[in-house]
């Protein structure tokens, strides 16, 4: 994670761990977080409560971000991945026991 990443991702946590963003996190949960997203019949609205819900989980992933973010660090890797060595398999195009 790169280092604007996780100031954002700080900034998300002293926000929603005061006392008044504990409450409209609370809030958020309540109106957005904690129904189905689903509406029968109604793909448009089931999209658009997604979105609502989508900003909760983005908000706590943020959050979790701060609070530990070796969980989110990308391993490095060493040595560089090589492609397999496949062998070709012949087509039968390529088949000699046809003949024309």
């Amino acid at each position: 994670m790169d280092q604007e990443t996780l100031d954002t991702a700080r900034d998300y946590l002293r926000t929603f761990t005061t006392d008044s963003g504990a409450r409209v996190l609370e809030d958020i949960e309540a109106s957005y977080g904690a129904r189905l997203s689903y509406t029968r019949g109604d793909p448009n609205h089931t999209v658009f409560r997604e979105g609502q819900r989508n900003v909760l989980l983005t908000i706590r992933k943020l959050m979790d971000m701060a609070e530990h973010p070796d969980k989110y660090e990308t391993p490095k890797v060493e040595t560089p991945l090589q492609p397999m060595d496949t062998p070709e398999e012949p087509g039968p195009e390529s088949d000699s026991s046809f003949s024309d």
